[in-house]
């Protein structure tokens, strides 16, 4: 097998398991972050929109990291009658680390697309959704459970700034 290159674009801390697997394969791995992830500035308006969320018919957490500032915000703890659903099964496994065990996760490909196309997802008319993230992103929840009829709520408890280059990323690249 011929040796290759592989850059990952990760944020900051999230790339070093794929670093890993690629090696493991053979590539000679680059970590050059793209965007470095950081707490929201008013924490606060965060942790009380975090705590009405659990009140909703659904939350949606978006990623790995959406779970992890969501739980230094504030304990995850869903009523009864909210339904925690995950865009993936990293994002489903870090939810289970925080002690949610019933989630919906899509059936077979696991991102946003996968997940509009669950089932419990097609007749949402009415229905109060938070959708646990960053501003900014591809939007594509947020635009179609909007047109689906969902009251949505958006919570955001983390934001993406850019990554933090130096002097050693730019060596590893020449």
């Amino acid at each position: 097998m011929a040796l290759s290159s592989v850059v990952i674009t990760r944020p900051v801390g999230a790339g070093a398991a794929l670093a890993r697997r690629a090696g493991a394969l053979g590539a000679q791995t680059l970590l050059l972050p793209g965007l470095s992830l950081h707490a929201v500035g008013d924490a606060a308006a965060s942790r009380r929109a975090l705590r009405a969320a659990w009140c909703d018919d659904m939350v949606i957490f978006s990623s790995p990291a959406a779970v992890r500032f969501a739980a230094h915000l504030d304990d995850l703890r869903p009523s009864a009658r909210c339904r925690v659903c995950a865009t993936g099964m990293g994002t489903a496994r870090a939810l289970h680390r925080h002690g949610i065990a019933d989630v919906l996760v899509p059936d077979a490909v696991w991102n946003s697309e996968g997940l509009l196309a669950h089932p419990a997802l097609a007749d949402v008319d009415g229905h109060q959704i938070s959708l646990i993230g960053a501003e900014g992103g591809r939007g594509l929840l947020l635009h179609e459970l909007r047109a689906r009829g969902v009251r949505l709520r958006s919570v955001n408890v983390y934001q993406r700034l850019p990554a933090r280059l130096d002097r050693r990323h730019f060596d590893a690249l020449l």
